[in-house]
């Protein structure tokens, strides 16, 4: 046995996450060549991008029911599920409609992955190792997604876009049987861990305990709401990126399929550093005195505040290497912000963690169908491609002010005293 087998395991998860987030940004990234080949304008891609927010969004709470019941045994059939969709991708040129359910089918499948991933490290880690353990969720949506520009270009240039599809699809079912053969939802299913090892997780492990507590007193709170619609607001950016990044780069600045592969993976790249250095400042803060407000709330306000300009900035300048790299700083800057929001509704009320992120991931899916198909149609309609940057960037300005005026990192104390515990869980995608 090569070490602990609970490291095997988080580190199927990391791959398992990479594959997840690879999966998703596949399409945006072919999409350049896609819309050539198929004669399909910028307005049916946009929703073509939405509908995997149409599966993500319906299958939202119901698969995070499944995932609190199932946690690890879920997981290799989402996987084979998402992952036979993308398989099955190419067969969507044939039909509009069938590349839609396609999409859909993918969302829906992906929608309980995260919850499930992190309801899993839950069981297999002591709770001294948790945190580093569900880093890697969040640090794999960005890492994922630098891996794909140069994957997906470089096999689109090669073999053609279909080819794209088939790759990462195939990627996904081998995973999939890999964890059949050796993976476990908790280390007492597992036929290699010691009872050594399993001693040690049992001693210190985290007891999975739903923290959701009903919707009524979140949905009476305004600072909740605030919460809500910041993120909302912030989150439209995030998924506009992550549709239009690469078709914008090609067709708003000119760069080839090749160049885009290399440029958009540094752009994203700028926005893992963002992700990691918000969450390392904002618990540093918290660690040397300063409240929760400031370490939460302060800190993804001024973020928020300085990358919005420099989106504009990165949009309207002619030359296209600025370009890139005021993008690369908008995103350094944006995506810092995403520590305090999914530090906050812990802060705030522990008990209603469950609810209040119900109201945060629902609405944030929502934004990004709204990103995907309002993109597509400025550009069809205007062709103006900075447009739907110049939107972005007003909608994270918006998001700040909100932030400042609108949310307190206080506890709620919603319908019930509680003890706020020093629990700060890492950034997730939602």
């Amino acid at each position: 046995m090569l070490g602990p087998v609970r490291y095997r395991i988080v580190g199927l998860i990391f791959l398992l996450a990479l594959i997840n987030h690879i999966d998703r940004a596949n399409i945006s990234i072919a999409a350049p060549v896609m819309m050539r080949e198929l004669g399909w304008s910028e307005a049916l891609f946009g929703v073509i991008f939405s509908a995997f927010l149409w599966g993500y969004t319906v299958i939202q709470l119901p698969g995070g029911y499944l995932a609190d019941r199932f946690g690890g045994k879920l997981i290799p059939y989402l996987c084979l599920g998402w992952s036979i969709a993308t398989f099955l991708t190419p067969l969507g040129a044939s039909s509009f409609y069938l590349m839609l359910v396609l999409r859909f089918l993918v969302g829906a499948f992906e929608a309980p992955i995260v919850p499930a991933m992190s309801i899993t490290n839950a069981a297999w880690v002591p709770r001294h190792e948790l945190a580093r353990a569900q880093t890697i969720i969040p640090a794999a949506l960005n890492a994922g997604i630098m891996i794909g520009y140069p994957l997906v270009t470089g096999v689109t240039g090669a073999f053609g876009w279909p080819a794209v599809f088939y790759l990462c699809g195939g990627i996904g079912i081998v995973w999939a049987f890999i964890w059949m053969w050796d993976g476990r939802g908790t280390p007492e299913e597992h036929p290699s861990v010691t009872l050594r090892e399993l001693a040690y997780i049992q001693a210190e492990r985290v007891k999975p305990v739903s923290e959701h507590q009903g919707w009524g007193p979140v949905l009476r709170s305004p600072r909740v709401w605030a919460l809500t619609i910041s993120y909302t607001l912030w989150v439209y950016n995030m998924w506009l990126m992550a549709s239009w990044l690469p078709s914008y780069l090609v067709k708003g600045r000119g760069f080839s399929v090749g160049e885009m592969g290399m440029l958009g993976g540094a752009i994203t790249g700028a926005a893992l550093v963002g992700t990691v250095a918000g969450g390392w400042l904002s618990d540093m803060l918290l660690r040397r005195g300063f409240g929760a407000n400031v370490a939460r709330k302060t800190v993804p306000t001024i973020c928020m505040l300085i990358g919005a300009p420099l989106m504009v900035l990165g949009v309207s300048v002619e030359s296209p290497g600025l370009c890139v790299v005021l993008l690369m700083g908008a995103r350094l800057f944006n995506d810092s912000a995403l520590a305090g929001y999914m530090s906050l509704p812990t802060e705030m009320s522990p008990r209603h963690l469950g609810a209040i992120w119900g109201c945060m991931s629902t609405f944030g899916s929502l934004a990004g169908m709204v990103a995907a198909i309002l993109a597509g149609y400025q550009v069809t309609a205007t062709g103006n491609w900075a447009l739907p940057f110049y939107t972005a960037a007003g909608s994270i300005a918006v998001a700040a002010v909100i932030m400042a005026l609108g949310v307190s990192a206080q506890p709620l104390f919603l319908g019930q005293e509680q003890k706020v515990v020093a629990l700060h869980p890492k950034p997730v995608e939602g």
